[in-house]
């Protein structure tokens, strides 16, 4: 083994966290557990079950000797392109891949039929593509470090792609993965040593000296005020408020385009349903009859109101809506900034 690798007692001491709080810091384990427990949630979402994750252990070598003895299954790609690059391979049992199929196909999850075709593979495609989705912005948002990954694709487990004759360095990290009322099942992540060192990097950064030592420093390097933000001032009583100066920048921003959509309702349907779907076949919304409708400027609620009918055309009726320095903040969170 060469001077690349982590020693076995490394990588024991990275996997279950043993020792100071630094050696916690530069956990694998725990980045690459952080990494896809982030995106668990969404992956519960669309299967209608809740899911858990956990690692038991890690080993390293090249990827080509920790492929060796992988078991069949279903393999989705991960290739980050942004902020840490590298490739990994996620590796499902055919049990597990199986019971996540049949769940995002409306399923029970109670199939015993490990037999694996292509809409079963793209049902496990759109699993791990929200999931990953959520991740990567999870963990982003955590590491305050932009991540981008090309969108997975699950397919059979193919032992002689070229990922899996790579003599690159790697690590193998055996999970444990529970489906609420399913049961326990194997999957693995054959990852570049170097992408999961990065990741591992990025969600414990190394600290070169004490953040309160760093803020004193900034201080006497740097004033700080606090920031100060213009209030508008509220009109009086039967006074016309004639505000110029907030007036002239407003008029800046009067022929930016914006998207105004009225939104009937809503429906979370599984793939199968939306497979199923037909001329004539009728979708159940969240809303009643008779309820008001939302609309939205640039996905942002504004007002509500009723639908009506001018000259056979459809229309909305506001009946709600919020004040307009609520509607002037709300748009320039999210479009004008």
């Amino acid at each position: 083994m060469t001077d690349e690798f982590l020693s076995q007692d490394e990588l024991d001491a990275l996997l279950k966290d043993i020792g100071t709080e630094d050696k916690k810091g530069d956990s694998l384990s725990q980045a690459i557990k952080e990494f896809f427990n982030s995106g668990t949630t969404a992956l519960s979402i669309v299967i209608g079950k809740e899911v858990t994750l956990d690692i038991k252990d890690v080993k390293e070598g090249t990827i080509k000797d920790l492929a060796a003895d992988v078991k069949e299954g279903v393999a989705v790609n991960l290739d980050f392109t942004e902020g840490v690059k590298g490739s990994c391979m996620l590796v499902l049992s055919p049990q597990l891949a199986v019971k996540i199929a049949d769940l995002m196909m409306g399923g029970t999850g109670e199939t015993e039929d490990l037999e694996l075709n292509d809409i079963k593979l793209s049902a496990i495609s759109e699993a791990f593509n929200q999931m990953i989705g959520a991740s990567t912005t999870s963990f982003s948002e955590k590491t305050k470090e932009k991540i981008n990954i090309s969108t997975p694709k699950a397919e059979l487990l193919n032992k002689e792609s070229s990922f899996l004759k790579s003599e690159d360095p790697g690590l193998r990290f055996e999970m444990d993965v529970k489906i609420e009322d399913c049961g326990s099942f194997e999957a693995q992540l054959l990852s570049e040593k170097a992408l999961a060192e990065g990741l591992g990097k990025m969600f414990h950064p190394d600290k070169e000296e004490p953040l309160a030592q760093k803020q004193v420093e900034s201080q006497e390097k740097v004033k700080v005020e606090p920031a100060k933000f213009q209030e508008f001032e509220k009109p009086q009583a039967g006074v016309v408020e004639s505000s110029t100066h907030f007036d002239e920048k407003l008029e800046l921003l009067l022929d930016v385009p914006l998207r105004v959509v009225v939104e009937l309702g809503r429906a979370k349907m599984t793939l199968k349903q939306v497979l199923d779907l037909n001329i004539g076949s009728l979708l159940e919304l969240d809303k009643l009859t008779g309820e008001p409708v939302d609309i939205l400027v640039n996905g942002k609620l504004i007002a509500k109101g009723e639908v009506v009918v001018v000259d056979e055309n459809f229309g909305v009726r506001i009946t709600e809506i919020v004040t307009p320095r609520q509607r002037l903040y709300s748009l320039k969170e999210k479009d004008i900034t």
